[in-house]
């Protein structure tokens, strides 16, 4: 893929789970094919801490954007 076509993925909110340490959000393209999942860590009922994301091609999962966009080059 090249930038401008990665850039124009569409990223669409799918489900939020709210747990009592963790609250996750996930995301998915309009085809299906890629997902991202936002993890927000709580502690006494406020966030607490880094958010961090993890994307989705298939049923690869990468730790970071950078990672992520790289396999999207290579598709």
């Amino acid at each position: 893929m090249t930038d401008e076509e990665i850039k124009a993925i569409r990223f669409v909110w799918k489900s939020h789970t709210s747990m009592e340490h963790e609250h996750c959000t996930v995301y998915l393209s309009t085809c299906g094919r890629f997902g991202m999942c936002v993890h927000v860590p709580y502690k006494y009922g406020r966030p607490y801490g880094r958010t961090y994301t993890h994307y989705r091609i298939g049923g690869k999962v990468f730790n970071t954007e950078i990672a992520f966009r790289n396999a999207l080059r290579q598709i």
